[in-house]
């Protein structure tokens, strides 16, 4: 593997922090979007509906992303294998 040097790790470091910076402002201008549009009433209907399947998704999973994480870590299990 070849090594990372510090010039390329400063860039890719400012690159990502350039994204998630520019993510959070897109969020935010959807939702004033969103408030201004639909209403105070609107916007907690929207949030709800945004939130009901993130949770229902957290509670059916069963914990496998975490699950597969751990054995793959521990190496009890090989990328090959599965």
């Amino acid at each position: 593997m070849k090594a990372l040097g510090l010039r390329r790790l400063s860039l890719d470091m400012a690159l990502t922090f350039g994204r998630e910076f520019f993510a959070g402002l897109l969020q935010l201008g959807i939702i004033l979007f969103i408030s201004r549009l639909l209403g105070p009433e609107g916007a907690g209907a929207y949030t709800v509906a945004l939130l009901l399947p993130t949770l229902l998704f957290q509670l059916l999973n069963l914990g496998m992303a975490s699950a597969n994480v751990y054995f793959l870590a521990s190496k009890q299990f090989s990328l090959t294998h599965v």
